[in-house]
């Protein structure tokens, strides 16, 4: 054939070819051969690179060409990451860029680059560009070719990306997304735990859940990839067993979440709602086990029976049993509606979740008096910069309590858990003299016990205050409980006042266990009239 007449190749023709598929940092093969590429994820969500909605075949080819590097070299959920960021920041806001042919591809680029970094700092979100830039500098190392300027990229490697903005929700104390209130919002959380029974696998996996995240105030993707043997009694043999939990750790960098534990101690009273899940699951059977031996499988702890299809996309075997993380907020959501759990300070059912109980569990560590470290160790960061915020509104997450509040929510609140002890009833331990619970703090009041203690054993509570949050004080119907009630409202606000705001807090839940007894003193003497 005549040279003149021999096909001139296409530029396309000379790029370095796309891998028909590309193992990751974290050990999966993820197929690359087409323009859909599916990515194994911690989340169990489906991420899924959509090449075939970016028509600039030179931006495609070299956003390819990237995230195949950031697969190898960083993680699968970073490729999906940077494709989102591009995609969002540079075509979707500009779709006369989006073409399959650009007349001058390097130009526009530049042009478009500089239109994405003037509109997010006019938004101040220039946070959200880190991943573009990435692209762009690793672009002009290795795809000079494509239309990566050099000199642009330098003047890009300067521009300094702020960090995103940490913790908002706190530092507003959004009553939809921040801390929920300790004792108007959470104990109603915790009288529904105690009370709710489970007619089935998803009632066994809200209260679990709930119980797990306010605990802990771990991200739902550590409860994504818990399994059954994660639960441990690691004093066995003894009456009262110790239960740990023991948490996958994610966002380490490692190449599994299960490749690193941290085991926390779980409340006595919660591990039965982690058992009678296990039991739950245990009586049904998936309906496809996928190719994986049922003998011996070590079961999530929230065990997905419909297969998580993303997983199975993306060939993640060992996540094929998980649900994905935003189930664990419905499964909140699911339980608060399911209870009716209303909010007195919004007049609404409560919005619960993952997020909120884990500012929840972590201003409330604050108000307790907890180290940086301390919070850092129990939220699994590894910079305490990240639990900063907390401790920087610690002056201003203690409110005064209203007190046209404590009267009608002391019942529905339930810190009083004693027994009551009317005119003429016997007490256990009223023979004990040294078991009677004086008030010796107003001068004024009745020379009248307040209870009797009905423990046997020697008791570590520091009588009066503390005695009405024990489930073995009898308190008397008769003693003046208004004026103890009267006593402790204004020894809180003293305390506030004087800026001790952390013994302040501390007496808010024994305040409202003295309210519940004033209350059903009141109730019961008008039944008697």
């Amino acid at each position: 054939m005549s040279q003149k007449f021999r096909r001139q190749p296409d530029e396309a023709e000379l790029w370095e070819s796309i891998p028909k598929s590309v193992v990751s940092r974290e050990g999966h093969v993820v197929d690359t051969s087409g323009l859909q590429w599916h990515m194994p994820t911690t989340s169990g969500k489906y991420a899924t690179l959509k090449f075939q909605r970016i028509h600039n075949l030179r931006f495609r080819y070299a956003l390819m060409r990237y995230c195949v590097y950031v697969m190898r070299t960083s993680s699968a959920g970073y490729a999906y990451t940077t494709w989102v960021d591009c995609h969002r920041f540079l075509l979707l806001p500009y779709p006369e860029f989006n073409r399959e042919e650009i007349a001058d591809f390097e130009a526009e680029l530049v042009s478009y680059y500089e239109r994405m970094i003037a509109t997010t700092r006019q938004d101040h979100k220039l946070y959200q560009v880190s991943r573009a830039k990435s692209w762009y500098l690793w672009g002009c190392q290795y795809l000079s070719e494509i239309g990566f300027n050099a000199e642009y990229g330098s003047v890009l490697e300067a521009l300094k990306i702020p960090g995103g903005p940490k913790g908002e929700a706190v530092k507003t104390e959004d009553v939809d997304a921040g801390p929920l209130h300790r004792i108007y919002e959470l104990q109603p959380l915790y009288n529904a735990l105690k009370t709710t029974t489970c007619a089935d696998v998803a009632e066994c996996e809200q209260r679990a859940a709930l119980a797990l995240f306010i605990a802990h105030g771990r991200n739902p993707a550590n409860l994504s990839w818990l399994r059954e043997s994660d639960l441990i009694n690691v004093a066995p043999g003894i009456d009262e067993p110790c239960w740990v939990i023991r948490y996958p750790r994610i966002k380490k960098r490692l190449l599994s979440p299960r490749d690193d534990f941290v085991e926390v101690q779980l409340p006595t009273e919660f591990a039965p709602y982690i058992q009678d899940l296990i039991a739950a699951n245990r009586d049904i059977e998936p309906f496809d086990w996928m190719g994986v031996n049922s003998e011996g499988f070590d079961r999530p702890l929230f065990f997905n029976h419909n297969i998580n299809t993303a997983a199975a996309a993306s060939g993640q075997r060992d996540a094929y049993f998980n649900y994905e993380s935003g189930y664990f907020a419905t499964l909140l959501q699911n339980f608060v509606l399911r209870h009716r759990i209303v909010s007195p300070l919004t007049k609404m059912l409560i919005h619960l979740s993952p997020r909120r109980l884990r500012y929840t569990l972590a201003t409330n560590l604050v108000k307790d008096g907890a180290t940086q470290r301390q919070l850092a160790q129990i939220l699994d960061h590894t910079d305490l910069q990240h639990v900063q915020v907390y401790f920087d509104l610690a002056g201003n997450i203690v409110e005064l309590l209203d007190k046209a509040l404590i009267g009608p929510y002391a019942q529905i609140l339930r810190f009083f858990k004693g027994d009551f002890i009317a005119p003429g009833q016997k007490a256990v331990n009223e023979g004990d003299i040294g078991k009677h619970i004086p008030f010796v703090y107003i001068e004024s009041a009745p020379n009248i016990d307040l209870g009797v203690c009905g423990k046997h054993s020697l008791c570590s509570l520091h009588p009066p205050y503390s005695c009405y949050k024990c489930p073995k004080f009898q308190a008397y119907l008769e003693a003046d409980h208004q004026a103890v009630l009267e006593h402790l409202i204004s020894e809180r606000e003293e305390k506030f006042k004087s800026a001790d705001k952390r013994i302040a807090s501390q007496l808010d839940e024994i305040i409202f266990a003295v309210a519940q007894v004033v209350e059903k003193c009141k109730e019961v003497k008008t039944g008697a009239t």
